[in-house]
């Protein structure tokens, strides 16, 4: 099983890119050489308010999350 790297900004950018051109999911997962339900996550989870994606705004989104981790709690 493959490391579970997360999408870096040159990933976001070439997502965006991608769509905007018109290429379905699973082309550009082969073409970043990740799995297509990595790229398929990736875009509903960092989708704007309005539905579209911007690589740029999903990895400010994807950077929040990642810096607000849940509370760790410690048993007494």
């Amino acid at each position: 099983m493959g490391c579970r790297r997360p999408l870096s900004m040159e990933d976001r950018a070439a997502i965006g890119a991608a769509l905007e051109s018109g290429l379905c999911q699973a082309r550009i997962a082969r073409v970043l050489g990740r799995s297509p339900s990595v790229i398929r996550g990736g875009i509903k989870r960092n989708a704007g308010a309005d539905g579209c994606y911007r690589g740029e705004e999903a990895g400010r989104m994807a950077a929040r999350r990642r810096a607000h981790p849940k509370e760790r709690v410690l048993p007494d």
